[in-house]
């Protein structure tokens, strides 16, 4: 019974950092294209700093406060180049998997957008 405990509990505490890990990813893209939108042909630091505002707050909207039981909810979004760079992370306690030492799981994820125009001959 202890191999099946582990198999069900891997399964359910693994669904649930899939779910985070999309969630998080969702946010963080949603936060960069918001950030490189409100910077149109301007400057990151142009309107004191509104593309960093719009970028964390698209990213918030599309997060709750601790998903799916996760804490610990942090972002942050940077500019180089014209191209604005976000990454996220959240961690996960595990419910299950507890029982086999397994106490949480940080995740990381990475964003970022650009704007290409094109150009014509």
């Amino acid at each position: 019974i202890i191999p099946l405990a582990g198999m069900v509990g891997g399964g359910v505490d693994i669904s649930r950092m899939y779910i985070v890990k999309t969630r998080l990813q969702h946010a963080c893209d949603a936060g960069a294209l918001a950030g490189r939108k409100q910077m149109g042909g301007g400057t990151w630091t142009y309107d004191n700093n509104a593309a960093q505002g719009a970028a964390n707050r698209f990213f918030d909207a599309n997060i709750q406060a601790n998903p799916y039981g996760a804490s610990t909810v942090t972002r942050a979004f940077t500019e180089s180049a014209g191209k604005v760079s976000g990454t996220a992370s959240a961690i996960v306690p595990m419910t299950i998997m507890r029982v086999f030492g397994k106490r949480s799981v940080t995740l990381n994820v990475a964003c970022d957008a650009e704007m290409r125009l094109p150009w014509f001959r």
